[in-house]
């Protein structure tokens, strides 16, 4: 068995994971799709927390926003410097819709409004709307379409988007996919970040499930056999429940051992013998287990 199988949560390794290759064009869609969710819930700006490493380009070119932008939005006056672990507020970029009203409730709507899309070769209602996790009737509806299988390369689109999903759905739907219990996987994320990907620790430890660049490299190539970007909040959660599954199958499904292995490295508990501060980790998580069970 090779040390990468045993990789715990909080191993020291800085090594960098596999990020997905994408066109800009879609990573700016895609991040329009999560500032617009923001913009509909009332809210202007979303916050970014800088990782190790990053610039503010970076960080640009992430949201589908500008260095300019950015600088501005923060007071920034050298774009050069900037410390990990400071928290940006990221403009929505030109393009976004507007906040919208929150309903009658009080509840913000289910969409978040509309983006623009640019027809190109190969395009269908059907992969558009996939894409975006819109609906071939949403795009159909919004654009005065009657006929969905007749659409023309370089027509515009607006694709009406829906609020991603929280982070709690997130993990409630990886634990039914890889059969983790759902309580034990949400104790284990609050624990290790309160459910929050903008939370990377001093080892460098990323996100909802706080997954070391290493593990995301072991889980990308022997557990999910597909790019993974630890960066992203779905795949960060999609990464550690599929870790956890794996430790919970090495452990004969003992989740108090398999949360030892999640912070120490199952290698290092097995040698060892769990450490000190790993008992107080595996003690917090089954009581926090408890209490989402209780709600």
């Amino acid at each position: 068995m090779s040390i990468h199988e045993m990789l715990g949560s909080r191993s020291r390794s800085r090594g960098r994971g596999v990020s997905r290759a994408r066109s800009d064009r879609v990573i700016k869609a895609k991040a329009m799709v999560v500032l617009a969710s923001l913009a509909a819930a009332g809210m202007s700006n979303a916050t970014h927390t800088v990782a190790p490493g990053e610039t503010l380009s970076k960080i640009a070119k992430r949201y589908g926003s500008s260095t300019a932008q950015i600088a501005r939005a923060n007071g920034i006056t050298r774009p050069n410097l900037i410390r990990a672990g400071a928290k940006l507020i990221l403009p929505l970029p030109e393009g976004a819709p507007p906040p919208s009203r929150p309903g009658a409730n009080g509840l913000p709507p289910k969409t978040t409004g509309a983006l623009s899309y640019t027809i190109v070769p190969g395009d269908s209602l059907a992969r558009i709307a996939k894409k975006f996790g819109s609906s071939v009737k949403a795009i159909a509806e919004a654009n005065g379409i009657t006929r969905p299988n007749l659409i023309r390369i370089g027509q515009s689109l607006k694709v009406p988007v829906a609020a991603p999903p929280t982070v709690e759905t997130m993990l409630q739907n990886y634990a039914a996919r890889y059969g983790v219990d759902a309580n034990f996987v949400k104790a284990i994320a609050w624990e290790e970040s309160g459910w929050k990907q903008s939370v990377v620790s001093k080892a460098g430890a990323i996100g909802v499930m706080q997954v070391m660049p290493e593990t995301g490299v072991f889980i990308s190539k022997n557990l999910l056999k597909a790019p993974l970007d630890i960066n992203d909040t779905e795949q960060n959660v999609m990464a550690g429940v599929r870790f956890l599954a794996f430790l919970l199958s090495k452990t004969g499904g003992d989740e108090a051992t398999a949360a030892a292995g999640y912070f120490q490295g199952l290698r290092s508990v097995r040698t060892r013998g769990i450490n000190p501060s790993t008992k107080a980790y595996v003690d917090d998580v089954m009581a926090l287990k408890g209490r989402f069970a209780a709600r």
